[in-house]
């Protein structure tokens, strides 16, 4: 029994040490490849400006309350984004404060003297002004760089659960090969770190599925609690990502798989050790399961209602394939389609900010959405194509096939109007093929990033002699892989794939497809080794 525990514990303590050697190698990589970042680069992007003005407005907000009647008498001053950037970037530049030291904070004397009452993200994920505003409270001031930092942060815990599950379901090479294929990606070390948008936090929520889905599938502890406990866990975690990015809840299919796969383990694989409960009981239990799951979203959806409009980029997002109908990936095309569409003349707006909220306004939104319902009903067969063309391009990674040292470039181009400021997106971060340590980076085939996946996937399938217990854990390891591509396909294949970062994150199903090749290859290895050294000790009898 004792050597039983002490075993356990070792492989407990390793778990968490693999887990937090990731996280160091997570922060070093991402400090590495911030060094050169400039607070007047870094201000430029719309979206900086506006969640940071906001974050510190609920900040103040905090600290020093407004009573109501102040706030209905104050004139209060306006254009509190780039007053507050002029602020931050004279502050960074006298106190030297560097990309990497998101702990350190500027006073808060200069921003109360231009405050203003905390208001509505408009058209916007609500999160990651909340989330930047809690970052302030916790550190004690404005700090000048920890929008940068946030998903980063975010993401190391999931590296700790992911190397803790996959070490209990006996999966430590693997464990070892999935964390460092993240911590040394260019495309994670750049997405979870990307000022620009709030997208990091789409892939940490496939972060968040990756531990819980092992677990589901392949975990070894049939504990009740276990269980309900990262059931709220998760929950509550894809409640938060969801409000830092409502892409997240494409992923809920990928969730809701695990989740389901899980309470089946939970009831036992023989219909004889279901607990006692009938398949009705089962069914409602299940059904249960599934309500409870969302509604820690729904409470803070509640909380902090999102304003989004999603008719302009399902409009925008069918010209990723579409040659005949005049989509495009572009908001000015958009705004054209939707003043044509007007009887009346209507002004171009004159900023990004100005456009997105013209786009997203009540009217634009009913025009847009019976443009693409009418070409839908009008020409299935265009949609159904663009549909699995999108499928396609998400599963081969098709954008990235072209090598630099083969090619000369390193993405495949635009070929068509149509696709708008697609390759731009793509240029934002580094892609998945790119493989990032220190000051070196090196370009990675995509054929070799999907070669492991697939050699795993046959490898798994072919018929071959096996105990009943590896046939189990091989089918479970697949679905561990159905739940991850469950989750990335939704969204490039209903939206689009033209945002980049999100049809990407697809790749990771191919990083832990890599991960256990490692792991069934050189547990193959092993059995081949002991079935030699059975048959030469047998020769060596006779």
């Amino acid at each position: 029994m004792g050597t039983h525990l002490r075993s356990r514990w070792f492989g407990h303590a390793s778990a968490l040490a693999v887990g937090a050697l990731a996280g160091v190698l997570l922060l070093s990589n991402t400090r590495i490849n911030k060094a050169e970042l400039r607070y007047p680069g870094l201000s430029v992007f719309r979206r900086v400006r506006t969640d940071q003005a906001l974050a510190i407005a609920h900040y103040l907000a905090a600290l020093f309350p407004i009573s109501k009647e102040k706030l209905k008498t104050k004139t209060w001053p306006t254009g509190q984004a780039w007053a507050y950037q002029r602020i931050i970037q004279y502050k960074v530049r006298i106190e030297g404060v560097a990309p990497h030291e998101f702990w350190r904070t500027i006073k808060l004397k200069p921003f109360r003297r231009l405050r203003a009452p905390p208001g509505a993200e408009s058209f916007n994920d609500p999160g990651r002004v909340r989330l930047l505003a809690l970052g302030f409270r916790i550190l004690g001031g404005v700090s000048p760089f920890l929008i940068v930092w946030l998903g980063t942060l975010l993401s190391l815990p999931l590296l700790l659960w992911t190397a803790w599950e996959l070490f209990g379901a006996g999966l430590r090479l693997a464990a070892m090969a999935f964390l460092l294929s993240l911590v040394c990606s260019g495309f994670i070390i750049e997405v979870l770190s990307w000022p620009r948008s709030a997208v990091g936090f789409y892939v940490v929520g496939v972060l968040l599925l990756v531990p819980f889905a092992v677990y589901a599938a392949l975990g070894q502890s049939r504990s009740t609690v276990g269980f309900l406990f990262r059931v709220m866990l998760v929950s509550c975690g894809f409640a938060v990502c969801a409000l830092l990015r409502s892409g997240v809840l494409f992923l809920l299919p990928g969730f809701l798989l695990a989740l389901l796969l899980g309470f089946r383990r939970l009831l036992g694989r023989d219909p004889t050790e279901h607990r006692g409960l009938s398949k009705r009981a089962q069914a409602v239990a299940g059904a249960l399961l599934v309500v409870l799951f969302v509604v820690p979203y729904l409470v803070s959806n509640w909380a902090y209602p999102q304003r989004h409009g999603a008719w302009p980029a399902i409009w925008e997002g069918l010209g990723d394939f579409d040659r005949t109908k005049g989509h495009t990936w572009s908001d000015g095309a958009a705004w054209e389609a939707v003043r044509n569409a007007r009887e009346e003349a209507t002004p171009m707006p004159r900023t990004g900010e100005q456009l997105v909220a013209a786009l997203s306004g009540p009217e634009s939104q009913a025009i847009l959405r019976r443009q693409v319902l009418t070409h839908i009903r009008e020409d299935p067969v265009w949609f159904a194509r663009i549909l699995a063309r999108r499928l396609v391009a998400t599963v081969t990674q098709a954008k990235l096939w072209p090598l630099t040292s083969r090619d000369g470039l390193w993405m495949q181009r635009s070929t068509s109007p149509n696709e708008g400021s697609i390759d731009k997106y793509y240029g934002y971060t580094y892609t998945v093929d790119w493989l990032v340590i220190g000051t070196r980076s090196w370009e990675v085939p995509i054929s070799l990033l999907l070669l492991p996946t697939l050699i795993f996937v046959v490898w798994q399938v072919l018929p071959r002699p096996d105990a009943p217990g590896g046939r189990v854990r091989r089918r479970a390891m697949m679905l561990v892989l159905l739940c991850l591509a469950a989750a990335t396909l939704p969204l490039p294949i209903a939206i689009t794939t033209a945002g980049g970062q999100e049809t990407q994150a697809f790749a990771l199903v191919y990083f832990l497809g890599f991960a256990l090749c490692v792991e069934e290859g050189v547990r193959a290895l092993r059995g081949l080794a002991k079935r030699m050294a059975r048959r030469d000790a047998v020769a060596r009898a006779r």
